[in-house]
Formats: C-alpha cells, structure tokens, sequence
C-alpha cells in the first residue's frame, strides 16, 4: 500500500492534467511494459521458454493499450472524467477483490492458474467497481464535468463491465506468469512487481472502454460538458 499510493496519487494527477505530461507517462509505462514483456517471452526465463511471436502479439497488445489511453483522456472534461473515472474503477475492483478475499478467504476462484485467488474475493471485487463507479457518476457530476447523472443503475452496470475486465486481465497475466515460470514480471513496485503486473487490468478495460466509446456505448455513462 505504501509503495502504491503515491503511484495512485500521482496517475490521478496526471490524469486530471491531460496534455503533454500525461502523453509522456502513456508513453512511458508502454516502453517499461514492453521491456518487462521482452524479457518474459525472449529473456532467460525458469522454463525456458522463448517465443518471438508472443513477443509480437504482446508489443501489439501494448501499444493498442498506449494508443487507447492517450486517445480516451484527450484534452477535454469527456476525456477527464472518463480517464478518472475508469483509473478508480479499476483500482477499486483490485482492492476490494484483495481485501474481502482475504476476510472471507472461501473457495479458490481457479486454483490451478492463481491459486490465492477466491470466489469471495472476486464477487468483493465487483461489489466494490459498482459502488465507486456510482459514486464517481455523482463525483463528476459535484465536480462540474458534466451536464447531469444517469441512473445510479447505469453507472452500476458499467462498474462491474470494468470490474469483469479488470479482473479477466489479471488471471490473463497470471496465467502468461505461470506459462513462464515467474513470480512477478519485474521489481520495480515494491509489493507489486512490475508495471505489467500493476497494469494489468487496466490495460484489458481501457481497450474495452475505447470499443465502447467508439461504438457510442460510453455515452449513457453521462452527458459530457464540452
């Protein structure tokens, strides 16, 4: 916790700035990714795996996710509040999937692919997407970005799409650890390991959001002020 919450402080803040600076950290934590991606598929590995085509697909996959973050954060309050919104989204789905597993602890959600994940958890995780992307509708809302709030139904509903995500980009990335016998994919969180490992159900839900943005699903969120 004490070596994230700084990170979380710092993305909110970035990602309240837009602009250059937060272009900069998109394209940043895209290069570390790719370095941490690299050296999982082709670097020495337990299992000595080497796989340039997962290499390729991977790179790919990073730079869809850079290309998707930098587009929906934009330069205006739409852009602002969808990047807020989602960034606390995700996290909430991470915490309160990590919190409530461990208080109830419970059945293993997929014993053979992340063994310290529970059903418990998973289901807390989703609990607790739904609940902020409520209070963020509203937030937004207090926060003068946007003209009105829909129902707290919709903002519910798109709590938990984000939350699924997050949570299928998680056992996503545990099984591509377990496939190379590592733990984590770098060190340079300490607690969490490296960016792919912090990043990991963020990446998979803001391609989702882009979709849904591109497909004009997005829009029933709220009504954005130019």
């Amino acid at each position: 916790m004490l070596a994230a919450l700084p990170l979380i402080a710092a993305a909110l803040g970035i990602g309240y700035l837009g602009g250059p600076l937060f272009y900069a950290l998109v394209a940043l934590a895209g290069l570390i990714m790719a370095h941490e991606w690299l050296r999982l598929t082709l670097g020495p590995t337990p299992s000595g795996r080497k796989e340039p085509l997962a290499a390729a697909l991977g790179l790919a996959f990073i730079l869809l996710v850079a290309l998707a973050s930098g587009w929906l954060r934009g330069g205006g309050a739409d852009g602002r509040a969808l990047m807020i919104w989602l960034l606390l989204v995700v996290w909430a789905t991470d915490s309160g999937a990590f919190f409530v597993g461990r208080a109830l602890k419970g059945p293993r959600l997929w014993p053979r692919l992340s063994p310290k994940k529970t059903w418990a958890g998973a289901l807390g995780g989703l609990g607790v997407a739904a609940l902020v992307s409520i209070a963020m509708g509203h937030g937004v809302a207090a926060a003068g970005w946007t003209l009105g709030v829909p129902s707290n139904g919709a903002l519910a509903v798109a709590g938990l799409l984000v939350g699924l995500l997050t949570e299928i980009g998680d056992l996503v990335e545990s099984a591509a650890k377990r496939r190379y016998g590592v733990k984590d994919t770098g060190r340079l969180i300490p607690g969490h390991g490296g960016l792919l490992d912090r990043l990991d159900g963020f990446s998979i839900s803001v391609l989702g959001l882009a979709l849904a943005t591109l497909l004009g699903v997005s829009e029933c969120l709220w009504m954005i002020r130019g």
